[in-house]
């Protein structure tokens, strides 16, 4: 019984170690264990997104594209003359001061005019809901405050490093530190956004401390009237920890197995060492222990995900902390040497 306790003990010992290696090792590689997975987008499963104004020629796919930042394909907004509209938007109901993280992918396809690009576009309440109750919608009683916020790639040159827009390749831009324009004239609490198609410009800085108020209640792409010829693709529209993968089809992950070995310096097979799996897209982690042969194996992971392994055993440090991998296919030999921790073992025999 007292052997049973002592082996409970030292696997509760070598988890609190292996609690500090998994977050020493979030630290280095700059993974956090709240890593949002990407929300897969498809004409069949739209995850709420749906288009508005979406009128005349203008289209909304989802293509195949191997040259997509993630995944195999992109969504398409095309506006074959110059009354055709596409856009596609998600409903929110965020404040404009709670919005940190704006960002997406774009590519203008060969033949589009020089500035073709999908817009990020919010659509908001300058004001918040009016005291109507209505949701600033100028169609409504009360409705005074609804505009547009609109992000043109072409008006935000050297954002992300993109001095200009350059066609068929993708090209991804930090939303939130670009520059908008509002689509109308709105006097908020703080000051008055002026209506325009281009100019004048604000930070969201600027707008959150003229409006403080404002109410996010759509976001998404748009391409408007006046913009005959456009063929963009967008992917990786991001809305603060949320980012959708726009796909032809919803992909069907195949399992991968992960495995290695632990050993001692002089090569000799090290059994019971704690080893942690974390699966970046999810934040799960799972945990096992080497054999009498030091192996370990992690069964059922996905292909195409990112996973930190790191092993932990008590007196012991490793040649590597821990080791990060997207793997693809079973996959092996994800071997680590464990190397005597001389003070933590003075420690233990004091």
């Amino acid at each position: 019984m007292k052997d049973f306790s002592r082996k409970i003990f030292l696997f509760s010992e070598a988890c609190k170690k292996l609690s500090f290696f998994v977050l020493a090792a979030f630290f280095v590689l700059g993974i956090s264990a709240n890593v949002k997975a990407q929300t897969i987008v498809t004409a069949s499963n739209p995850q709420g997104f749906r288009t508005i104004a979406t009128t005349g020629t203008g289209t909304v796919t989802f293509v195949t594209d191997a040259n997509a930042p993630a995944g195999a394909g992109a969504l398409q907004l095309t506006t074959p003359d110059a009354t055709a509209k596409a856009d596609f938007f998600r409903a929110t109901s965020t404040l404009l001061t709670d919005v940190t993280e704006l960002s997406y992918f774009t590519e203008q396809q060969s033949g589009s005019p020089s500035i073709a690009d999908p817009a990020y576009q919010l659509r908001v309440c300058l004001n918040g809901l009016n005291a109507m109750g209505n949701a600033c919608n100028p169609s409504l009683a009360g409705g005074t405050s609804f505009s547009t916020l609109v992000f043109e790639p072409y008006l935000n040159p050297g954002n992300n490093g993109n001095a200009t827009i350059v066609p068929d390749v993708y090209q991804q831009y930090d939303v939130d530190a670009g520059l908008f324009y509002s689509t109308r004239t709105v006097e908020c609490s703080g000051g008055t956004l002026v209506g325009s198609q281009g100019s004048p410009l604000y930070t969201l800085a600027e707008i959150k401390a003229a409006c403080p108020a404002t109410l996010v209640f759509d976001f998404g792409v748009n391409i408007g009237s006046n913009n005959a010829g456009y063929v963009v693709r967008t992917d990786l529209l991001r809305f603060n920890d949320m980012i959708f993968n726009f796909e032809p089809a919803a992909p069907t992950a195949a399992n991968a197995s992960m495995s290695g070995r632990v050993t001692s310096r002089s090569g000799a097979s090290l059994a019971g060492v704690v080893v942690a799996l974390l699966d970046v897209s999810n934040g799960e982690t799972f945990i096992t222990l080497t054999n009498s042969e030091g192996i370990y194996r992690f069964e059922n992971g996905q292909a195409g995900n990112t996973y930190v392994i790191t092993p932990s055993l008590r007196g012991y440090t490793f040649n590597e902390r821990s080791k990060s991998l997207s793997i693809t296919e079973d996959t092996s030999g994800i071997d680590f040497i464990a190397i005597p921790d001389i003070k933590s073992r003075k420690s233990v025999f004091r």
